[in-house]
């Protein structure tokens, strides 16, 4: 299988393909999967969360800072803060 393709924006495009010549995961298979990792961590970090919150969350930092805004009564711009501050400990974005 050959590792490009044309596109006729370019001459070539390089495929996402891992050594075996499969597609790689995409940032949303990643999301979803640093997702389920990165759930016991919000909860220690946001222990005031409850687990059906931190499930409808499902990886999205919008959603994730609304509530942490409610749940701790802070300001979006201290939530938004708050959720940076712990991707950057953790060195990774798993939240889309």
């Amino acid at each position: 299988m050959d590792k490009y393709s044309a596109n006729p924006n370019s001459d070539y495009e390089e495929k996402n393909l891992n050594q075996d010549g499969q597609d790689k995961p995409s940032l949303g298979d990643k999301v979803s999967g640093n997702w389920k990792i990165f759930k016991g961590e919000i909860k220690r970090q946001w222990g005031e969360l409850t687990d059906d919150q931190i499930d409808q969350i499902e990886g999205s930092r919008e959603k994730l800072c609304g509530y942490i805004q409610k749940t701790y009564g802070v300001k979006k711009e201290e939530a938004v803060s708050q959720v940076e501050n712990f991707e950057k400990r953790h060195n990774q974005s798993f939240l889309n």
